[in-house]
């Protein structure tokens, strides 16, 4: 082995815990699962609160391209499925 790279001579500093294979997890110490989940809660309060601080309630002429535009995405989703499920049965009718 080189006299560089011998394990006994690397600097301390330069020792991370990941670096050791024998580490344990328990050894890293980070913000516990509780105070992570209560962080992500107030941060999602946080961006509920600024979405709904940004946005309006549409008009009439609004709120009826809406609702057009989504009752047509939803007759369209349930033609494609209807036509999947048609094409399994008639594949299914004829043994294959």
């Amino acid at each position: 082995m080189d006299e560089a790279t011998k394990p006994s001579e690397i600097p301390a500093e330069d020792l991370s815990p990941h670096s050791d294979p024998h580490a344990h997890n328990d050894q890293v110490k980070g913000p516990g699962k509780i105070k992570t989940k209560w962080l992500w809660l107030l941060a999602f309060i946080k961006e509920c609160k600024r979405v709904l601080t940004v946005t309006k309630k549409p008009n009439k002429e609004e709120f009826k391209t809406i609702v057009k535009i989504s009752g047509v995405g939803i007759l369209l989703i349930g033609l494609i499925g209807f036509l999947i499920h048609a094409a399994r049965e008639g594949l299914r009718a004829f043994g294959l």
